[in-house]
């Protein structure tokens, strides 16, 4: 009698699942935090991005509607957003746009240290004004505050921090903190356009003092 010969089943054995689980376990258990703290990290890029956005917006209406505009934060609400006023020169409303999730309005604790041009410890250094913290922009775009002084907002997620920082021409810079200490994280852009336009009148003024001096021999 000929024998035939069975086929072979095919399977895991119970050490071989719980093997691959172990291992699916270790790899979660190490990319999981870094997945987490990238998407912090993130959230908290993308409202700095809000806040030299809002800074934008609020300098570009007062230049196109020749009038003041103004930002308007609100700590407590994690939210800010531009001002918007009356005909009588009062504030209407404010129209607000969250931060996002995770990001607040604060400063890192323990550390003293503060962005280039920053003094105090204030996490927002605009003026408290009807219940919440206001600057305002003259019909020109420039930030109405003392020459040469520079305003900030903090912002952080309770791990990472970032600053934005604006100066009284217009002038507006990103940090962010490193090893105790603030870095420049973006080159300032929103004052390009005067800056550009101070320096050409610099170098056409040289340029026609140099032309007169010629003339001149």
């Amino acid at each position: 009698m000929r024998h035939t010969k069975g086929k072979s089943q095919s399977g895991f054995t119970l050490l071989e699942i719980m093997l691959v689980v172990l291992v699916a376990g270790i790899i979660g258990a190490i990319a999981v935090p870094r997945i987490t703290n990238a998407m912090r990290s993130h959230r908290l890029t993308i409202a700095t991005r809000q806040v030299i956005d809002t800074m934008k917006r609020a300098k570009m209406t007062a230049v196109s509607q020749n009038r003041t505009s103004a930002i308007g934060v609100d700590i407590n609400g994690r939210r800010m957003g531009v001002v918007m006023f009356n005909a009588d020169g009062t504030v209407n409303s404010v129209e607000y746009i969250p931060l996002p999730e995770g990001v607040s309005f604060q400063r890192p604790p323990g550390v003293t240290a503060n962005p280039a041009g920053v003094t105090g410890a204030n996490v927002v250094s605009f003026k408290q004004s009807g219940g919440f913290y206001r600057q305002d922009f003259n019909s020109r775009g420039f930030p109405t505050v003392a020459f040469g002084a520079t305003v900030s907002i903090f912002l952080g997620n309770g791990r990472d921090y970032n600053a934005v920082t604006m100066t009284s021409v217009g002038g507006v810079q990103a940090f962010r903190l490193s090893g105790g200490e603030w870095t420049s994280t973006q080159a300032p852009r929103s004052s390009e356009s005067s800056d550009g336009n101070t320096n050409a009148n610099i170098r056409n003024t040289n340029g026609n003092s140099n032309t007169r001096a010629g003339n001149g021999h």
